[in-house]
């Protein structure tokens, strides 16, 4: 039958013969793996089903304990720092909120930092934007700057706000918070005189150039100074006094500012001081004011710059809360062992908050209107949450009642041995068998014949029940539906016609096989036509004559000689313009001749292939070559591959002896390559090292071959340590021409330099390509890397193995640049060229606001 409606097969091995001999087989269109546990088996793939939901809200939930992170807005990790040390204050929090502000501009940052402080104490989400307090303090989120001078601003601005609010109260317990108070004491060394001048403190700026102690660093602030050239009050001239500065009160709050960042005179920059301090987690400030008086302050919170550069870099804040310590970084909030590492000496301790072990840490409330509008927000979020577990668990649901459906369709799959049966789109089956969210429509136009009716090419259909084409049609509807009424019997009769004929042809070509005939066809093009389909052949556009002619007009050995009527037949059923009557009956002397050689050439060179089969061998894989051996001997790598491409290529001529003295040896008569510190499985050396057997082999076949002996001493992981050849190494020839090479790579034209930026890690950020000659200056290559960075040449800081390419009038030759290796931005470990800091300018903290315009144009120019 055409169609091969055998009932399904319930073998045990595989399905591939039901290709074109079962069309209700379905099972060899499931993708299968072979398994080496089970050679006569197959296993299926497991089909892992994923359905996107979405960004799921509880991800967005707060975990309990944790704090609050901060998302960062470009450059913002300064901000968000500082802001989590503050908000660690319970009794600041607490003045925050009890101060009264008005709706108007110079109060919009402290309400945004009311509500900031309000969602990190009592919402739940875990990470909330700062946005509106930025904007409201009118800060190019895209600047880095300092914390500590922030901090100073902010103060500053907070002091002055709650100022005009006129409550003595809120003054009185900021002022105590933040602020203490100092004296400096100058004597003169002239007049003898003493004066004395107050002052108030917020911070101890305390220099770590040459301490290792937080004590250390503390003692050396108060020490006293001499200070030249100062006009003495009492003598009214220019005097040698001294200055020393003593700390009459202390504040609830004290903040160590550490200086990392100083200006070298010598270099011209800024630059961070990477010395190590160490801190403890508990101190008594009292030892250095005036009345010794004991005051126990406890660590809270720590600010760590992160990165070796003073222009770039990553703020991070270590925060306790209770006896826990955690690590802030913006938004993500990493939990640290209990009260460990922070006495440890730390060299990217930046700023230390210190606290009165007896301050108060009540949390405070959340004024009414701002906790409502939390909770609103609390609400929505929980809202948000519920409607995403529905839609998911409607999602889910069809998922399982596809899944359920999908079995029940695959159980009924198979057609029944008797009965009706559908057909169906062989390729729309394997895609839905083997693709768990397969939904389109099922395609059955495209498996129809010329006669509207269903195809006999049986790789392009399926017999599947009725059951099974009810429910599939249900689910994913169809364009044609095809029964067992749309057996086409044309196509039925032209194929079993063609299997006739076929029989036929095979018939009488078989019997005029011991019989000449002056009629002749393609062997190949039998061959295929005897094993293809009817469907196949049709779309043949070769002459079934092709090829039987050599280029000397004679005959080929890809010749049948065929009976006429069979040469009739295949003319008439596939007439092509080259098919030609070929009367000739002498195969071609020349080609038979070319034929015989090469078969003499092949079995020269299979013999010479068994012959030195070992150094065969270790030319295909250097992993082959006995290490242990006791001697070595050194082949020319071109003679090598010469001889390889003998083997292969008939037409290749011998290489002949073997030229060692020709590739290997100097003019000195000494070898012309170095031999240590080269791996012996290395495939681009100038050489193939062979054991002393194999060269005995080669010089058996080559007995003119020039030996190069190697003795090797020491050898590590296949790498030659100490070794010595026969003859000696010319240290003389390997100099010149290790020379000539570096000159070769410097006076290079137009090639492809690769550029890579790296950041503040020393990882690399992105890379690139520019076109460059030896030639190229640095202001050139300065302008290309523009064109393909976005860089300004003024930012760029271009770096050459560990050469800084800083002469834009110089070229690539005068800094000994070579393709070979990258050219790197803004490296850094290097410092960085000295440029004037922009700072706080443009924004509320200092007075110097910018128009709604500038602050929308403001764009991130350095990434944290």
């Amino acid at each position: 039958m055409v169609y091969k409606l055998e009932p399904m097969c319930y073998t045990t091995i595989t399905h591939g013969d039901c290709l074109k001999k079962n069309s209700g087989c379905w099972k060899t269109l499931k993708e299968e793996k072979f398994n080496p546990l089970n050679p006569v088996g197959f296993v299926r793939k497991k089909k892992e089903v994923k359905i996107d939901f979405g960004e799921d809200p509880k991800s967005m939930l707060r975990v309990d304990e944790k704090p609050v992170g901060l998302m960062n807005l470009g450059a913002t990790c300064y901000m968000n720092s500082l802001l989590q040390c503050l908000y660690s204050i319970p009794l600041f929090r607490s003045v925050l909120f009890e101060c009264s502000t008005e709706t108007t501009e110079n109060d919009a940052p402290l309400n945004c930092l009311k509500i900031l402080f309000a969602h990190m104490q009592m919402g739940m989400q875990k990470h909330v934007t700062p946005i509106e307090f930025a904007f409201a303090l009118q800060l190019d989120v895209g600047t880095q700057q300092d914390p500590q001078e922030f901090y100073q601003l902010l103060l500053s601005y907070l002091e002055n706000r709650w100022k005009a609010v006129d409550n003595k109260e809120l003054n009185q317990a900021m002022t105590t918070l933040f602020s203490g108070k100092l004296k400096y004491l100058t004597s003169c060394d002239a007049c003898k005189e003493e004066f004395s001048t107050t002052s108030d403190w917020n911070q101890l700026s305390l220099h770590i150039d040459e301490k290792t102690t937080l004590s250390a660093s503390i003692d050396n602030y108060l020490l006293s100074e001499e200070i030249h050239d100062y006009i003495c009050e009492k003598c009214a001239a220019p005097r040698t006094v001294k200055r020393k500065a003593i700390i009459t009160s202390l504040p609830s709050v004290i903040n160590v500012h550490l200086l990392r960042f100083i200006f070298n005179k010598g270099q011209g920059q800024k630059i961070k001081l990477m010395n190590n301090i160490t801190y403890p987690l508990e101190m008594d400030f009292g030892q250095y004011v005036e009345n010794k008086e004991p005051a126990m302050y406890e660590l809270f919170a720590v600010i760590f710059h992160v990165g070796e550069s003073a222009n770039v870099g990553h703020y991070v804040a270590h925060i306790k809360e209770g006896n826990n310590w955690w690590l802030i970084d913006d938004s993500t909030i990493t939990s640290l062992k209990e009260a460990k590492g922070h006495s440890e000496r730390n060299k990217t301790a930046y700023m230390l908050f210190y606290r009165l072990k007896s301050i108060s840490k009540n949390i405070p409330a959340v004024p009414k209107e701002i906790a409502d509008e939390v909770d609103k927000e609390t609400a929505q979020l929980f809202s948000s949450l519920e409607t995403f577990e529905v839609k998911k668990n409607e999602k889910t649901n069809k998922m399982k009642e596809d899944q359920s459906t999908r079995k029940k369709i695959k159980k009924c799959l198979s057609p029944p041995s008797s009965g009706g049966y559908n057909w169906i789109n062989a390729d729309w089956l394997k895609r839905w068998l083997n693709n768990p969210s397969f939904s389109e429509k099922i395609e059955n136009k495209s498996i129809m014949c010329p006669h509207d009716a269903v195809t006999t090419d049986l790789t392009k259909i399926r017999r599947i029940s009725k059951e099974a084409w009810t429910q599939l049609n249900n689910h994913y509807t169809s364009d044609r539906e095809l029964n067992d009424s749309n057996v086409c019997f044309i196509c039925v009769l032209e194929k079993k016609k063609f299997s006739r004929e076929k029989e036929k042809v095979k018939s009488q070509v078989s019997i005029s096989y011991y019989k000449p005939s002056p009629y002749r066809m393609s062997k190949s093009w039998y061959q295929r036509w005897c094993n293809s389909s009817r469907e196949e052949m049709e779309t043949c556009k070769t002459s079934f004559t092709n090829g039987i002619l050599c280029e000397h007009g004679n005959l080929s050995d890809d010749v049948l000689d065929i009976p006429e009527e069979v040469f009739n037949y295949f003319n008439e059923k596939y007439p092509h313009p080259e098919n030609i009557k070929c009367m000739e009956s002498t195969k071609c002397p020349w080609c038979k001749e070319k034929q015989h050689v090469i078969q003499t050439e092949k079995s020269i060179r299979d013999q010479e292939r068994y012959k030195l089969y070992n150094f065969n061998r270790v030319l295909e894989d250097p992993t082959a070559l006995n290490t242990r051996a006791p001697k070595f001997y050194l082949v020319s790598s071109v003679w090598a591959k010469k001889w390889q491409i003998w083997l292969q290529d008939v037409s290749y001529d011998h290489p002949g002896e073997i030229s060692n003295s020709e590739d290997l040896l100097c003019e000195h008569k000494k070898l012309k390559y170095q031999v240590l510190g080269i791996s012996l499985v290395d495939r681009k050396l100038p050489f193939v090292v062979v054991s002393a057997y194999v060269w005995g082999e080669l010089r058996g076949r080559f007995p003119k071959g020039y030996p190069i002996s190697l003795d090797i001493n020491l050898l590590e992981a296949n790498q030659i340590i100490i070794a010595e050849t026969d003859p000696a190494v010319c240290e003389e020839c390997i100099t010149k021409r290790e020379q000539m090479e570096a000159d070769k790579l410097v006076h290079f034209q137009n090639r492809s330099l690769q550029i890579i930026e790296k950041n503040f890690a020393d990882t690399i950020k992105r890379s690139g390509t520019i076109e460059c000659s030896f030639d190229t200056t640095i202001e050139e290559v300065q302008l290309k890397v523009m064109a393909s960075f976005d860089i300004p040449p003024e930012e760029q800081n271009l770096w050459f193995k560990n050469t800084h390419l800083s002469d834009p009038k110089k070229t690539l030759k005068d800094y000994k640049v070579t393709p070979n290796q990258p050219i790197e931005i803004a490296k850094s470990q290097k410092y960085l060229p000295f440029e004037e800091e922009r700072g706080f300018k443009g924004s509320l903290l200092t007075g110097q606001t910018q128009t709604p315009e500038q602050l929308q144009s403001t764009s991130p120019r350095k990434n944290t």
